[in-house]
């Protein structure tokens, strides 16, 4: 799933972004043209990620997902109930691993 946030400091903001459709949230003229998974040896870079979403600690800490439940309590009535499956540790594995 590719994500996007209306606003950066706020993580409610998440939504998806359709990959087919890539101009509907970043506009006209902009598409994927590849994209690279790699495996390395290399040693795990830390703290990048929590630099960009520094509140990602404080909502794992205090909820399951990044937006919290709907107001009616039933994701499946949602719109789009895959988004609250996406919780802080999809961006970054070393959150808690800390003392």
């Amino acid at each position: 799933m590719l994500v996007t946030f209306d606003d950066i400091t706020k993580p409610q903001t998440v939504r998806e972004v359709d990959s087919e459709d890539l101009a509907a949230v970043f506009g006209e003229g902009v598409r994927l043209k590849a994209l690279t998974l790699e495996i390395t040896r290399e040693a795990v870079t830390e703290g990048r990620v929590e630099g960009v979403l520094p509140w990602l600690e404080k909502v794992g800490r205090e909820q399951a997902n990044l937006i919290g439940l709907p107001a009616s309590g039933r994701v499946s009535d949602q719109p789009n109930p895959e988004i609250y499956m996406i919780t802080p540790l999809e961006f970054s594995t070393e959150l808690f691993n800390q003392p």
